[in-house]
Order: C-alpha cells, then structure tokens, then sequence
C-alpha cells in the first residue's frame, strides 16, 4: 500500500520546508525524496530518524508511527 505521509506534509507545511530541504535532513538524493512522496515508497530508519529528530528539534511533539506508519496502523484498526 503506497504511503501519502500526510502527517510529514502537514509538518511541512507548517515548517515551510520543500522536498530538498527533506533531502537534505535525511541525506537522501532529492530523486529519492520525490518518488517516497509521488510513488508512496517507504523511509528506511535512518533518514526517517533524521527527520523525526529535526521535527521534535523544532518543538513538534511527533511519534515515529505518526510520520511514517500512520496508514499500517490505520489499516488495521
């Protein structure tokens, strides 16, 4: 099941941050960035750790499971 990560792009959104400054967080290519938002393909836990880091750095109060996870938990609710 493809990921929309809508809580990261709220985040985003709120942050006013673009795909490359995600890419550059996670030390992933922007190629990469792209196709994990366009294609829904999943984070591995590095970069993704990254990036909760630099959320709860920003005062985000942000799970794990609510950036990356949020559509396997919903799918079995």
């Amino acid at each position: 099941m493809a990921k929309d990560y809508g809580t990261l792009r709220m985040l985003m959104a709120k942050h006013r941050l673009k795909q490359c400054d995600i890419s550059k967080i996670s030390g992933l290519s922007l190629t990469s960035i792209s196709k994990k938002f366009a294609q829904g393909e999943e984070f591995k836990v590095t970069p993704a750790y990254k990036i909760l880091k630099f959320f709860r750095e920003k005062g985000e109060n942000v799970s794990f499971d609510e950036l990356f996870c949020v559509d396997m938990v919903n799918q079995h609710d």
